[in-house]
């Protein structure tokens, strides 16, 4: 048995510890988020976007249960928890930071341009991206889908 999967028994043996659903939920996000940073981390996938990219469809279909609720939060988060899942997502930002950080001192910038303004050009890149399948454009869709597109689209950003 893997060591999430552990985790995720022991937490559904211990549900009534927690106050709430969300409380519950929050902590199985933590422990899928802290499992896929390892996995990336355990690939050596952290040194390049195709790498991280590769790792991280490779995550999603060898731990599906781990995958879906990572991309709940990111597409579909819960109302009112968006401050805990950017806290508990931090690790990956930062990650995906570094990653683009890396990719933009790898490219000649225009005149004018920072590394700090390419940086944020990244990051709202990404939001957008995001932001787009949590949109009313694809609410007839259901999570396995957005995940699905989103993992098939990611690439077309990146060449």
């Amino acid at each position: 048995m893997r060591p999430a999967e552990n985790a995720f028994r022991r937490i559904l043996r211990n549900r009534k510890n927690f106050r709430s659903r969300d409380e519950l939920y929050l902590e199985c996000l933590r422990i899928s988020i802290g499992r896929l940073t390892d996995w990336i981390h355990e690939k050596k996938a952290d040194t390049s976007i195709e790498n991280y990219m590769s790792a991280r469809l490779e995550f999603y279909r060898t731990f599906p249960n781990e995958s879906r609720i990572f991309y709940e939060s990111l597409l579909e988060p819960g109302a009112g928890l968006e401050s805990e899942i950017r806290q508990i997502q931090k690790p990956l930002t930062e990650m995906n930071e570094t990653l683009y950080r890396n990719t933009i001192r790898s490219l000649k910038l225009r005149p004018g341009v920072t590394e700090e303004k390419a940086l944020l050009y990244f990051s709202q890149i990404q939001q957008m991206f995001n932001g787009y399948f949590s949109s009313p454009a694809l609410q007839r869709m259901s999570l396995d889908e957005k995940i699905e597109k989103h993992e098939k689209d990611v690439p077309m950003l990146l060449h």
